[in-house]
């Protein structure tokens, strides 16, 4: 889940800076989780809606369950 949280993000270049952590860290699940939490923290400190992201989620979670 939150490996498809973050390619998401990744693939629509939203707050793609703090995905550098994923070079940083060399266990990748740990990585995508780092980058990941990191996307959601950007999101709150810039004041923007956490729903906002938790529909982005829920949406890549439906799409990896029901394929387009």
């Amino acid at each position: 889940m939150w490996r498809q949280v973050v390619l998401y993000f990744r693939t629509h270049s939203y707050h793609a800076d703090n995905c550098q952590a994923k070079e940083n860290l060399q266990n990748e699940d740990e990585a995508d989780i780092k980058a990941a939490q990191w996307i959601f923290k950007g999101v709150e400190q810039r004041g923007e809606e956490r729903h906002s992201v938790k529909v982005c989620a829920e949406e890549v979670q439906r799409a990896s369950i029901n394929p387009p």
